[in-house]
């Protein structure tokens, strides 16, 4: 078992100081080699260190899992990625190779510093490294800018109704919105959306394609409102103004049904800390003086 993993440590260290040496000092012909295999050479910043770093063997590891056959995870995690904002930072064989360098890694790692675990941890570790990267992180990213684009609405909305009242068509309130606002997911894509536009798209095209990019499901229902109104020929201006009166309604309401949620979470901590405390406090003494003999 010690030769095994000798070997083992020796064959990491040369893949790695390879893959190092490559990296930093022959780089020649690695852009060709990356837009054969469909990974875009802009698309390399990413926020995670470990993908940043793992960079060099994802691009091997490419080169053996785009053979293989799941074109319905491809689509759905595809329109995870864009959902989570991440197109500029990585693709789905990307991922898919990811998915693999972390079960291999997290094995080798087992391996070389805890040999002598049971066998069922060589199995559920590397199974958690290769689904890490679509069922934790990339859902997260997801769920986190789902979040951020739903707590932008109705400031944005609001800001859209007072443009159009103020005489603006709503393309330029829109544009209005893209250039006076704080830079975010939701600003991000109606500056999408305005460029979608100029390129010859109709307006209700340019919203259901934001929707679909997004897929946030306020968004969704504000999109559709929007494409309706726009059919019917109703006022732009007063759809507007009831949504961003009906949106922070929901807003305050929300905010209630979290504060009646977080006293209830309280009521537990509460009682099991605090109230213990209190008894000690006003009982100790009286319990302390009976026990002495003194309370009389």
């Amino acid at each position: 078992m010690s030769s095994f993993i000798l070997i083992a440590i020796i064959a990491l260290v040369a893949a790695a100081g390879f893959l190092f040496v490559r990296q930093f000092f022959s780089r020649e012909g690695e852009a060709e080699l990356l837009e054969s295999l469909g990974v875009k050479t802009g698309q390399r910043e990413t926020k995670s260190p470990l993908l940043r770093v793992s960079r060099p063997f994802i691009l091997y590891l490419i080169q053996f899992t785009q053979d293989i056959k799941i074109p319905e995870w491809r689509r759905k995690r595809q329109r995870e990625i864009q959902a989570a904002g991440m197109l500029d930072e990585t693709t789905v064989e990307e991922l898919l190779a990811y998915k693999f360098f972390l079960a291999i890694l997290f094995f080798l790692v087992l391996l070389v510093y805890f040999s002598g675990a049971a066998w069922w941890v060589f199995v559920v570790v590397p199974l958690i490294g290769f689904f890490y990267p679509d069922r934790f992180w990339l859902k997260g990213r997801k769920q986190k800018r789902a979040h951020e684009i739903v707590r932008a609405l109705p400031d944005v909305v609001d800001m859209l109704a007072l443009s159009v009242e103020a005489g603006l068509d709503f393309v330029a309130a829109v544009n209005k919105v893209v250039r006076k606002s704080r830079p975010g997911p939701l600003v991000h894509e109606l500056g999408l959306v305005i460029n979608e536009m100029r390129l010859g798209a109709t307006r209700s095209d340019a919203f259901r394609n934001m929707a679909f990019r997004c897929d946030v499901r306020e968004l969704s229902s504000f999109v559709s409102i929007l494409v309706q109104a726009d059919k019917l020929g109703v006022s732009i201006g007063k759809v507007l103004r009831a949504q961003s009166d009906k949106m922070r309604t929901e807003r305050f309401q929300k905010a209630e049904r979290m504060g009646a949620v977080a006293s209830q979470k309280l009521l537990f901590p509460l009682i099991l800390c605090i109230m213990p405390a209190i008894f000690i406090v006003f009982f100790g003494p009286l319990i302390v003086r009976f026990v002495t003999g003194t309370l009389m």
